[in-house]
C-alpha cells in the first residue's frame, strides 16, 4: 500500500535531521583530532591563560632566582652575585626584582653608551623623541628572528650585517631592545617569539657581557586598528607582554612596561597617539621618553664591576 503524504514527510525530516546529525559528529571528531594535532605538534601552551590579568608578580621563578644563576632581589644587574648588604631594586615587596620602578630622571648623557634594538615604532621614538647620544639599530619589519639572521645594517666598508652582528666591536653598557610587533602574524607565535628572543639575549650577552639588557613592552594598537579584525591586535600584543614579563624573569633582565603610559580605559592606544592606529605620533613618542628617563636602574661602581 501506497505511504501518505504526512507519512512520507515525517520520514524524510527523520532523515534529514539523522544526517545533520552524523555530519556534525564526524565534523566535531575532526576538529578534536586537529586540535590534538596541532598541540603534539608545538608542544606549547600559552604562558599565562589568556584574560587572566597576569602581572609580572604572576610570574613563577627557578628556585636559583631570575636566570636561575643565583641571584637575589638585589640592586645589582640580574643575574650577578650581589652580597647580602645591597640595596633591593625595588622596595616594594610585591614586585619582582627584574622589574624597574619609577627612579629620578636621567639627563640625556646617560643614554651615550646605549643602544636601541627593535623595529619601526622604535625607529619613530629615535626620529622624534630618541636622545641623540645614543646608538640605534631599527628596522622596518624587525623581529626577534630577524635582528640575528636578516642582512640590514650598513658597515663603513658597504657591506650589510644582521643588527645583532652590528653589535661586535663597539661597548655598550645599555641594550634597550623594542620587539614583537611584526611576530604578530608567525605561526605557532608564543613558542616562536620566546625562543627567538631568548636567543637573542644569550647573543646580545656574549657579544656585550657586561651590559645591562632592558626589554620594553609593546604598547597596544587603538580601536580603530582593533576593529578591522587584523592580526595585529590588542588581545595578541597582550599575549606577548606576557611572554616578555617571562623572558625578563627567566633570563634575568630588565623589564620596563612602557605600555602603562599609553594605554587607557579599555585597554587600546588613545586615537591621538597614532596616525595610523600603530605607529606613534611626536607627542605620544615624547611620553615614551619620559618614562624612560624615569625608570633606570643606577649602580655604585663596586656593583658595575660584579656585574
Amino acid at each position: 500500500m501506497a505511504e501518505r503524504p504526512a507519512e512520507t514527510r515525517t520520514r524524510k525530516k527523520q532523515q534529514q535531521r539523522y544526517r545533520r546529525l552524523t555530519y556534525l559528529t564526524v565534523l566535531a571528531l575532526l576538529l578534536a583530532g586537529c586540535g590534538v594535532w596541532f598541540a603534539a605538534r608545538a608542544g606549547w601552551s600559552p604562558l599565562f591563560p589568556p584574560d587572566s590579568g597576569s602581572s609580572p608578580g604572576d610570574v613563577s621563578l627557578p628556585e636559583d632566582g631570575p636566570g636561575g644563576s643565583g641571584s637575589s632581589s638585589q640592586a645589582g644587574a640580574p643575574g650577578s652575585n650581589s652580597s647580602e648588604d645591597d640595596r633591593s631594586l625595588t622596595e616594594d615587596p610585591g614586585q619582582p626584582v627584574w622589574f624597574v620602578p619609577e627612579s629620578e630622571a636621567v639627563d640625556a648623557s646617560w643614554y651615550d653608551d646605549a643602544v636601541f634594538l627593535g623595529d619601526s615604532r622604535l625607529d619613530g621614538f629615535r626620529l622624534y623623541a630618541g636622545p641623540s647620544g645614543a646608538t640605534y639599530f631599527t628596522e622596518a619589519g624587525a623581529k626577534a628572528l630577524s635582528i640575528a639572521d636578516k642582512n640590514t645594517e650598513r658597515l663603513p666598508d658597504g657591506s650589510k650585517v644582521p643588527i645583532l652582528k652590528a653589535l661586535e666591536g663597539r661597548t655598550f653598557s645599555k641594550v634597550y631592545l623594542n620587539l614583537g610587533m611584526n611576530n604578530l602574524g608567525d605561526y605557532d607565535i608564543q613558542k616562536e617569539f620566546v625562543d627567538a628572543y631568548a636567543a637573542d639575549i644569550d647573543r646580545i650577552r656574549a657579544i656585550q657581557p657586561d651590559c645591562d639588557i632592558y626589554l620594553m613592552t609593546l604598547f597596544p594598537v587603538t580601536a580603530e586598528q582593533e576593529a578591522k579584525g587584523s592580526y595585529v591586535n590588542n588581545r595578541a600584543i597582550a599575549d606577548l607582554n606576557s611572554c616578555i614579563r617571562y623572558l625578563a624573569a627567566e633570563k634575568g633582565v630588565y623589564l620596563l612596561e612602557v605600555d602603562s603610559v599609553l594605554t587607557d580605559a579599555d585597554g587600546n592606544l588613545p586615537e591621538e597617539s597614532s596616525f595610523d592606529g600603530i605607529h606613534l605620533t611626536p607627542e605620544a613618542c615624547k611620553l615614551w621618553r619620559q618614562y624612560l628617563d624615569t625608570h633606570t636602574v643606577q649602580k655604585s661602581a663596586a656593583e658595575s664591576e660584579r656585574s
